[in-house]
Parts: structure tokens; sequence; C-alpha cells
């Protein structure tokens, strides 16, 4: 019944189970928490799971909280999860209870920016099972917490150590972006400017290399290295109208004001105007 998706019946059907006294009722206890689960009663689940729990020495136990800690964590209950998770993580002897809580410990201390720890049980996750399904998820959550760190060639020395497979060449060049785009967003201007100009070198036909040159520019232009900043803005403008075209040629029209080269602007406006009609003409 409860393969076929009659819930109702393989409910009532476990009820009779656990009245006639079978070997093991915490089995169909826990199976009536999951049918309780999936029927939206959160009351009746945490019900059953919780008498399997206060039963004691099961080996449904575990299971049992490790679903407790689930319904936590989806009801945002971020440090009653916790706690669960990692007196799982400390505890259990079931393998498979024990890598779903370390996986789900890591997701928890990241939610709650709790950032070294994170990137710890992530870590352990990663190393401890490598034949997991969410392996490969751990993988990339905690290259994004390199990344956000700013570190991403912290992420790639941690994984040529533990020999875990290769990023590809597009995942490469997001990550050293990402890592310079970070920088520009916190108004790092210098630090931006040195690694935007060392991914441009690295990659100078990303599909990022746009991006980073305005962004450069923008930057070059708060550091007052306005012919710096002007180069970026026409390398934007020259490759094409794009995202950042329409203000790549109003700032780099305000320095040629500023250096009285009113041809320029001339110029710099007229490709603004002509971007505005094209664009009217495709509506």
């Amino acid at each position: 019944a409860f393969l076929q998706k009659d819930y109702a019946k393989a409910n009532n059907l476990y009820t009779e189970a656990i009245k006639e006294g079978i070997d093991e009722p915490n089995y169909a206890l826990y199976q009536q928490a999951i049918i309780a689960g999936v029927n939206n009663d959160e009351a009746a689940k945490l019900s059953y799971l919780n008498t399997i729990i206060n039963a004691g020495n099961s080996p449904y136990q575990d299971a049992a909280l490790l679903e407790i800690a689930n319904t936590k964590l989806m009801n945002r209950q971020m440090q009653e999860a916790a706690a669960m998770l990692q007196q799982l993580v400390n505890t259990t002897k079931n393998e498979s209870v024990k890598a779903t809580a370390m996986y789900k410990l890591a997701y928890v201390y990241q939610e709650q920016t709790n950032l070294p720890k994170a990137k710890e049980y992530y870590q352990l996750f990663i190393e401890q099972y490598p034949a997991a399904t969410d392996r490969g998820a751990a993988m990339e959550a905690l290259r994004l917490l390199y990344v956000n760190e700013g570190d991403f060639e912290g992420y790639l020395a941690y994984a040529e150590a533990k020999s875990l497979p290769a990023l590809d060449e597009l995942t490469q060049q997001q990550s050293y972006f990402e890592v310079a785009e970070q920088e520009f967003d916190q108004q790092q201007w210098s630090s931006a400017v040195a690694k935007l100009s060392s991914f441009l070198n690295t990659y100078p036909n990303s599909n990022y290399k746009t991006a980073a040159t305005y962004y450069r520019g923008v930057a070059q232009a708060n550091l007052k290295n306005n012919e710096a900043a002007l180069i970026d803005y026409d390398t934007v403008i020259a490759l094409g109208w794009n995202e950042y075209a329409e203000d790549a040629n109003m700032k780099a029209a305000t320095i040629a004001q500023a250096q009285k080269n009113n041809l320029a602007v001339v110029n710099y406006y007229e490709n603004i105007l002509e971007f505005s009609s094209n664009e009217t003409f495709k509506l």
C-alpha cells in the first residue's frame, strides 16, 4: 500500500502491525512518520519520531533524530537542527545517517554564516564519504565558500591535496572572476585593479572579458587613474554594444570633457544616440 501511494491504507496497516506486537514496532512508527510528513501533518510526524527516540535502543532511533533535524531545518530552526545534527555526527554508528547529518550540518553552519565550521564539515564529508551522492554538491558549496573568502587558490590547493576531480575551464574562469568582482563590490579599488588585471591577462578571451574590463575601468577612475580608465572604457565600447557599453560611453565622455577633448565627448554621445536609435527600431 505504501509503495502504491495508498497512504491511508498503509498507515492503518502499520497501526495494526504495532497492535499485533511485531518484532520491530519502531519500523512501523518510522514509516507512519514518513506518511505523516507526506500528508503535511507535522505534529503527527514529530509525535511518531519522538516515540521512537524515547523508546531507546532501536536501530531507527538515529534515523528518527535525523528526520526531526530535517524538519527543524525546513522550518529554519537552525540552532535546534545544528544541535541534533552535531549529536548524530558525534555518536551514531550508522554511517549512512552520519554522512547525511555531516552534510546537512555543513549547510546549517553555512546558513548561520559560520564559514570556518561550514568549510570544516564540508571537507570532512568530502574526505570521509567519497561515494556519497551529495559529494559533488558539497565540493561546489566548498568552492563557493573559498571564493567568497577571496581565496580560490586555497580551494585549488585543497582539491589537489585531496585528489578531487579537476574543475573545468569555465568554472575556473568564473571563480577567478568572482574573486575579483568581490573586491570591486567592496570598493577595494587597488586590489580590484590587480585581480581584474590578473584575470584579463590569464583569460584574455573569457566570456567575462567585457565585465572585467568595465569593472577595472571604474576602479581605475576611482583611483583617479583617468587615462587607464579611459583605455578600459574604450575597450568595452570597441567590443560592441553590451550591457556595459552605454555606461562606458557616459563615463568616458565625462573624462574626455574634463580633458577638454570636445570631439571625443561628441563621439561618445553619438555612440549612445546610435545605440538608443537601434534599440528603438528593434521594439
